[in-house]
């Protein structure tokens, strides 16, 4: 899978080419230029949707293999040939996935921490991944309080405005759960007393 490293780094830079486009596009003269290149290339649609192109079908690749699987005589030569073409193309799509994710969180943590007032703290990214955020109200508060619950500490602001307030935080420790007392009738999967 090492051969389509340049598909998940242009997935990467996708939404780059696309906000690079897009302040191209602000340039009268670069505006034209692209719109005769388009008309002389007899292309129907924009610039934007042929960027997207390769995104979508390497994303759909594993897809269509698994297809071609399924209509393949099993004991034909070249069938160990496809199931290892899915196997790739499945790890390929999962990887450009999960660096999709890791970098959207990136964004997200930098735009948390860039709206973060009164956090005396290290950079937010030393706690670990973000893992979930959401806003509960405390009884007799009048604000709802922000969480951010990151690998390694639970983050608790106010918010207020497009900002953050700091509150307090936990710091969270990943331990084995504890074993159910003695006589309660818990146990693993979670049964009762009946």
């Amino acid at each position: 899978s090492e051969e389509f490293d340049i598909y998940t780094l242009y997935c990467m830079n996708y939404p780059n080419s696309v906000s690079v486009l897009r302040e191209c596009m602000k340039n009268g003269t670069l505006a034209k230029f692209f719109r005769e290149r388009q008309t002389s290339l007899s292309h129907s649609l924009p610039l934007e949707t042929y960027l997207l192109k390769p995104v979508q079908r390497i994303l759909k690749y594993h897809l269509l293999l698994q297809e071609l699987a399924k209509h393949f005589d099993k004991s034909a030569e070249g069938y160990e040939m496809v199931k290892e073409a899915i196997i790739t193309m499945t790890a390929v799509a999962w990887y450009i996935n999960d660096m999709k994710r890791k970098q959207e969180q990136a964004v997200r943590l930098q735009e948390i921490q860039n709206s973060l007032l009164n956090w005396k703290g290290p950079d937010l990214i030393a706690f670990g991944e973000l893992v979930l955020e959401g806003t509960f109200r405390v009884q007799r508060a009048k604000k709802e309080r922000t969480l951010f619950l990151f690998d390694k500490m639970l983050l608790i602001t106010k918010r207020r405005g497009e900002q953050y307030t700091y509150n307090t935080h936990i710091f969270v420790s990943i331990t084995a759960p504890l074993p159910p007392p003695q006589g309660t009738g818990l146990g693993v999967g979670g049964q009762g007393k009946s």
